[in-house]
């Protein structure tokens, strides 16, 4: 895209116009000084600029031509008229088949210097594939917009995209990671008195903390959240806070106290957010199966099932792989396999990795009773793409471990034998990274 100088723009309009420069002329505008401002070496005033503007519409307006330009778009700089382009650019509703224009608007915001364009584009191209599932490709926007802030000095948005980097981390499963930046979010937020960045980094603290099993410490972070936020005002935030904390409850198999919050929101939620009902009857009907009450689990599941299909499609395949633990228990695996169909092909659909991982290692369970290797090798190996993709090499080595001791009760020395050579590449690979840092 290129972007004229005021009297490159001048020019190029007169003769697209057919008007000769001595049309242009009056009483303060000379011929003489026309060619001056084409030539650069000159400059308009906005008077000026609005008059030429005026005779511009009028010529095209006999020629049948829509111009209505401004005098204030001919006194316009290329970086000024640049940095307008990509503002309307970006304010549109981009949609991920025209990423490339946000590859056009960082091209164009490189060659003119607009730092905060820059920036902007990063952060529009990192939401839009943040939204479209593609969490690695969204880190590394959002981080390239934090290393231009944190170069100029600018802590506005840092808050902002260390939060953003965490929810990618979480997505990929990794929540060692986006705890380093969910607390640098709540380090900035704290020092620019950003109130929201801050719950929004307490939020997704508790939560690392409750996937790695540190349930204390997220209550900690739960209980800090609660008395930051309006319950009347922020009641959804208020709802999702509280399964948080039932589902801490849950994993500490404190059941009774689980189920009592559960059903306590169920009351308070009622059909106010039927998607919020669906979360946590799904939720409930994860108790229920660790009480092996499996008719109570059905039930909720059934029911979170029904909400999801008619108002949340999204999540459903939650609902759908963990169901399927219901008939595993029983050692229905028929029933199983078909919501483990189904919720896997939803999961890759969302890019939800913890999902896709999950229902795939339900399969290998499934499979393992049955004793149908073919499968069983089949999954291992789905498994192990999804894992390369994260970076996952500690549970690779632990799948091609399995898969080695699979062969070997099977007689296939040879298999086993290259799935043992697969731990030792790995292993050296890994030893390589840690050396020269790049691990």
């Amino acid at each position: 895209m290129e972007f004229l100088t005021p009297g490159e723009k001048v020019k190029k309009i007169r003769k697209m116009l057919k008007i000769k420069q001595r049309e242009l002329q009056d009483e303060n505008i000379t011929r003489g000084f026309i060619s001056m401002i084409e030539s650069n070496r000159s400059r308009m005033s906005i008077d000026t600029a609005k008059k030429i503007a005026k005779r511009f519409n009028e010529r095209a307006k006999e020629l049948g031509i829509n111009l209505n330009i401004t005098g204030e778009y001919l006194l316009l700089t290329p970086k000024q008229e640049a940095e307008k382009y990509c503002l309307e650019k970006l304010n549109n509703n981009i949609e991920l088949e025209h990423i490339k224009d946000i590859d056009e608007i960082i091209k164009i915001s490189e060659k003119h210097e607009l730092t905060e364009i820059k920036i902007k584009a990063y952060i529009k191209r990192a939401d839009l594939e943040f939204e479209n599932h593609i969490y690695k490709k969204a880190f590394l926007d959002y981080h390239e917009a934090l290393d231009i802030l944190v170069n100029i000095g600018n802590t506005s948005l840092q808050a902002f995209l260390y939060n953003k980097l965490g929810r990618c981390k979480i997505n990929e499963g990794d929540y060692i990671e986006a705890l380093t930046y969910f607390n640098k979010a709540l380090y900035y937020s704290l020092q620019i008195n950003d109130l929201k960045t801050k719950k929004n980094a307490i939020y997704n603290i508790a939560l690392c903390y409750k996937k790695l099993n540190k349930f204390d410490t997220a209550f900690e972070y739960i209980d800090e959240y609660l008395s930051l936020i309006d319950k009347n005002k922020e009641f959804t935030h208020y709802v999702y806070i509280n399964i948080l904390k039932a589902n801490c409850y849950k994993d500490k198999k404190e059941y009774e106290k689980a189920i009592n919050l559960y059903q306590d929101l169920i009351k308070e939620v009622n059909d106010a957010d039927i998607t919020l009902v669906g979360y946590i009857y799904s939720n409930l009907a994860e108790i229920y199966l660790e009480q092996s009450n499996f008719d109570k689990s059905l039930e909720c599941f059934n029911i979170a099932e029904k909400i999801r299909r008619d108002n949340d499609m999204t999540n459903l395949h939650h609902t759908l792989i963990d169901k399927a633990n219901v008939y595993i228990k029983n050692e229905n695996y028929n029933e199983a396999l078909k919501l483990l169909e189904e919720g896997i092909n939803l999961s890759y659909r969302n890019n939800d990795i913890e999902y896709i991982l999950r229902g795939n290692y339900m399969l290998t369970d499934i499979y393992k009773h049955l004793d149908d290797n073919k499968n069983l090798n089949n999954t291992y190996m789905k498994i192990i793409d999804v894992l390369e993709n994260v970076n996952n090499e500690r549970e690779i080595i632990k799948i091609f471990a399995n898969l080695s001791l699979m062969n070997l009760e099977q007689g296939n020395a040879k298999e086993c034998k290259d799935y043992l050579n697969k731990i030792i590449e790995k292993i050296n690979q890994n030893e390589h990274a840690i050396k020269t840092n790049t691990f």
